[in-house]
């Protein structure tokens, strides 16, 4: 691999995203430890953190290109993708994740250039500080390699009964959500395995392809998130294949329904009550941004599940990887694609004018990693 840029400079710490969501609380500011201002500058320690995955950011806007040497028109870019797969990080959860073991050793066992986590990487509720042991476990599981991680619900605390039932549930989320991040610098790749989270959302490119790591959990009224992603996508439209990583699926597939919004659990308490689902605002506002997307990424449903969504731009295949190890859940709607409630994760085999997406399955009962269940995609 060959390093594309020997500049480091990145506004990593702004805080405007993170004001706008206090003003939105209308909340007194308080900055996050470890994000003493707004100018921030690299320390050694930071650029130790990137260099052994050969990945340094392109420019001041959370993207960071990841190429190899000798890239021929058929070089094949390997990427293991899994979510709902969270290292049980209360004691209310133990044993409610039992099979992100066994799901973890399978995706050792299939070489991959890079995972990306499609969230929930810590159950029930996030972690408490940016060195807790709990990335250590995480660390033991998935091994070596480097690890594009986003932020899901639980990240975030949302499902804690604590939480939920305080006064400023998200405020609190988003506290715990930066400690993810905040372990990317304080502790370093090169100690954590590979764990990069640089922001709550960026961006990595490959020679012929972009993946944006956005943050599903604030998007609907993230404005300045909204815009860091329709920029982005302007600069690097012209690269082939364009994926989203998200927690949540832009459609539901699994057991949330118009008759359970689930809306209040991101909304302030304070806001008026939207008596819909989360997904459906993720959706809107992403259907807004006009930007013609291949392949989204996603979670959040128990189950692993391809199928295309005609009604989006880009006409993108939505693939839910949330077999990671939490307890199954009911598919309500299948897929001529692959609809499978069994735990697992996804392979994608990138070249210049295919993918393959292959579901990776474990039998019930035995434990045994089934032959993949595979959906190849082309452009000219």
């Amino acid at each position: 691999m060959t390093i594309t840029s020997d500049t480091y400079n990145p506004v990593l710490m702004q805080y405007t995203s993170f004001q706008k969501t206090i003003n939105y609380y209308k909340l007194s500011s308080k900055k996050i430890p470890g994000y003493a201002s707004s100018q921030y500058t690299q320390t050694p320690r930071e650029k130790a953190c990137i260099k052994p995955f050969e990945l340094q950011p392109a420019a001041e806007d959370f993207v960071f290109n990841l190429e190899r040497e000798k890239v021929s028109a058929n070089d094949t870019w390997n990427v293991n993708a899994v979510g709902c797969h969270g290292v049980e990080s209360s004691w209310f959860t133990k044993g409610k994740c039992r099979e992100r073991k066994l799901v973890a050793d399978a995706m050792q066992g299939a070489a991959a250039d890079f995972t990306v986590s499609a969230g929930d990487n810590f159950y029930m509720d996030g972690v408490k500080n940016p060195k807790s042991a709990h990335f250590n476990q995480y660390q033991a599981d998935y091994g070596q390699g480097l690890k594009l991680m986003a932020l899901g619900n639980h990240d975030y605390g949302f499902h804690a009964a604590g939480l939920l039932t305080s006064r400023f549930p998200f405020l609190s989320g988003i506290a715990r959500a930066y400690h993810q991040v905040q372990h990317t610098y304080e502790i370093g790749m090169h100690k954590c395995a590979g764990w990069f989270m640089p922001f709550r959302y960026y961006a990595v490119t490959l020679p012929n392809a972009v993946f944006f790591i956005l943050d599903s959990n604030t998007l609907p009224f993230d404005e300045e998130q909204v815009e860091w992603f329709k920029s982005t996508y302007d600069q690097y439209s012209g690269k082939k294949w364009k994926f989203i990583v998200m927690h949540h699926p832009i459609q539901q597939r699994g057991k949330r329904n118009k008759s359970k919004p689930d809306s209040q659990y991101y909304l302030p308490s304070s806001s008026a009550q939207v008596p819909t689902l989360w997904n459906e605002l993720v959706y809107s506002v992403l259907v807004g941004a006009e930007k013609p997307i291949d392949f989204i990424i996603c979670a959040h449903d128990h189950f692993l599940h391809v199928d295309k969504v005609n009604d989006f731009p880009g006409k993108p295949y939505q693939i839910i990887t949330g077999g990671g190890g939490g307890e199954l859940q009911d598919i309500s709607q299948g897929s001529s694609l692959g609809a499978f409630k069994q735990h697992g994760f996804v392979n994608l085999a990138i070249t210049a004018n295919k993918v393959t997406i292959n579901c990776m399955t474990i039998e019930l009962g035995t434990n045994a990693l089934l032959p993949p269940h595979s959906i190849t995609v082309t452009k000219s």
